[in-house]
């Protein structure tokens, strides 16, 4: 016989993916700044673990608009066919306004982690017929290879560089400068409910766990419909649990290809409030040295990524912990009231180390796939 669940139903927005969470920010800081605080006090959303570059909600909204002027003046019309914007470079805070700007312009958003060989490479560049490459310099032989495999003919205006330098090629930068003189934007706003449930918002490629990695079409409803199911669960589960401040420190140093890392750096900031901090790859040393220098609460991370902290560290005592093959470097990783793991089965044994190593803190743990637009469910 049917269950009824106990649970209210959940009201899904009638709106895209951007809009919602940019909405959802926006009001945060209004109602800040009607309880006294000054504008230009916005505290930073996301900071870039190696140089300290920390944008505030607003800085995250202007580039992202300015993203989508210049992709808008490179042919992005809005339209239901696909124009897709690829991304092929490490992890970057950049990200985040890429995908955002992507999706303002009306365009799909695609990225592709850097480990990525030519041959891999150019197969899903075809697959998803790119119509703009951002790509790091250092990648930029692998990515012509790959073109040149695939037979892909994209332009030379449309292969833009996130980083460095390359002979005739433009950098995001620059593109965006050039695009702020140019007329006012208006980013495309979607709320017919077919189009919402039609209309791709990005392309992730799974692990490739059962086979061969394959590209997950993700609509704006399935993104909306997934965090207005599963939205308050993190902080459902960690509210009686900790004591935080009006805002968390999160580290991640997940690949931001994955929906894990995407959904933690691009969801999180501007739906709960969060500031990310984001490293580009993982690093046990730097790692610890980042949770010491930004005093992190929150830990988002896999199973693999916590095991080599107990691997590559020894405890010195509470709180401190220093690297087993320099034991002379000490980190004071105190400041961590939870760990979030995911992206892997975690056995129970484990999750009691994890704990603690921390001393004695919740691990709460999730479950979800490319094709579920992440989490689905979860404990603690």
């Amino acid at each position: 016989m049917p269950i009824s669940s106990p649970i209210p139903s959940v009201k899904v927005p009638n709106v895209d993916i951007a809009t919602l969470f940019f909405e959802q920010a926006r009001a945060r800081v209004d109602a800040a700044i009607a309880a006294g605080s000054p504008r230009e006090a916005e505290s930073p959303l996301l900071v870039d673990g190696i140089t300290g570059r920390s944008p505030c909600f607003s800085d995250i909204r202007q580039q992202s608009l300015n993203i989508g002027r210049a992709l808008t003046q490179r042919g992005f019309c809005g339209q239901l066919e696909r124009q897709t914007v690829v991304v092929f470079a490490p992890s970057d805070i950049s990200f985040c306004c890429i995908y955002y700007g992507t999706l303002m312009a009306g365009g799909v958003y695609v990225p592709l982690g850097p480990e990525l060989g030519a041959a891999e490479l150019a197969r899903r560049l075809a697959e998803v017929d790119a119509t703009v490459v951002i790509v790091a310099a250092e990648l930029m032989s692998t990515l012509l290879a790959a073109c040149k495999l695939a037979d892909l003919d994209i332009g030379q205006a449309n292969v833009i560089l996130l980083s460095g330098s390359y002979p005739g090629h433009a950098t995001l930068s620059s593109i965006c400068e050039e695009s702020g003189a140019s007329p006012s934007f208006e980013p495309i706003v979607i709320t017919d409910s077919v189009e919402l449930k039609n209309r791709v918002a990005m392309v992730l490629y799974t692990s490739g766990t059962t086979g061969d990695s394959k590209g997950v079409l993700l609509t704006h409803r399935n993104l909306v419909h997934m965090y207005a199911m599963v939205g308050g669960y993190s902080a459902q589960t960690v509210r009686d649990t900790i004591s935080t401040t009006a805002q968390s420190r999160v580290l991640s140093a997940l690949p931001t290809s994955s929906i894990y890392g995407h959904s933690v750096l691009c969801y999180q900031p501007l739906a709960g409030g969060d500031c990310v901090v984001q490293l580009p790859t993982f690093d046990v040393a730097t790692y610890l040295e980042t949770i010491e220098r930004y005093q992190i609460e929150r830990l988002s991370g896999t199973p693999t990524l916590f095991h080599s902290l107990l691997c590559h560290t020894t405890k010195v005592n509470k709180g401190l912990v220093a690297l087993a093959h320099a034991p002379e470097r000490k980190f004071d990783i105190r400041s961590v009231k939870t760990v979030g793991c995911g992206g892997a089965p975690l056995p129970n044994c484990r999750r009691q180390q994890y704990s603690e190593y921390f001393g004695g803190i919740p691990v709460i743990t999730g479950y979800g796939q490319t094709e579920s637009s992440s989490i689905i469910a979860g404990s603690s």
